[in-house]
């Protein structure tokens, strides 16, 4: 739902967004509407991980759900020699 309003304020707004930017702390400078097309993948990202960890919580056998974070890493492990 945030992905189409993103959307729907980029087309909606007065301004063009290309014309402004702010710099991101790994990608570097970015204008307006590549920040808003960052944050609507980031965005649907942070869905589809929420939807993964509803499904697998409600398992009928009852078993753990997996907790993995960015590219697929088991966050149950010891990531210190990383």
């Amino acid at each position: 739902m945030l992905r189409r309003d993103l959307f729907m304020w980029a087309d909606e707004v007065n301004i063009d967004l290309r014309a402004y930017g702010v710099a991101h702390p790994v990608f570097g400078l970015m204008n307006g509407m590549q920040w808003v097309l960052f944050a609507a993948a980031h965005t649907e990202r942070h869905r589809a991980a929420a939807e993964l960890v509803r499904t697998r919580v409600g398992k009928p056998d009852g078993a753990p759900a997996e907790a993995t974070g960015y590219l697929g890493r088991n966050l149950n492990e010891d990531h210190t020699q990383l």
